[in-house]
C-alpha cells in the first residue's frame, strides 16, 4: 500500500471546509501551502492563484517561491 502523505489529512480537512465557505481565501492560501509542502504543485497554483483572486493579501510572495520550484501552468478558464 503507497504511504499516505503526512499533509493529506490537513489537505482533506481544508477541502471540507471549502466545500462549506468556499470564497473565503484563507482556505485557499492554506491549501496552496498544504500542497506546496506535499509537492503537488499543479494544485498549489490553483489554490494560490484563488486566494489571490479573492483579495488574501501577500499571495505574490508565496507565488514567486512557488515560481522557483515548478512552471507556472496556464491559467484555468
Amino acid at each position: 500500500m503507497e504511504q499516505q502523505s503526512k499533509y493529506r489529512a490537513t489537505i482533506e480537512g481544508l477541502e471540507r471546509a471549502l466545500k462549506t465557505f468556499p470564497d473565503d481565501p484563507r482556505f485557499h492560501f492554506a491549501l496552496a501551502g498544504a500542497y506546496f509542502l506535499d509537492r503537488d504543485f499543479k494544485a498549489a497554483w490553483r489554490h494560490a492563484r484563488k486566494a489571490q483572486q479573492l483579495g488574501f493579501p501577500n499571495v505574490e510572495e508565496f507565488l514567486a517561491t512557488l515560481r522557483e520550484v515548478s512552471e507556472e501552468p496556464p491559467a484555468e478558464g
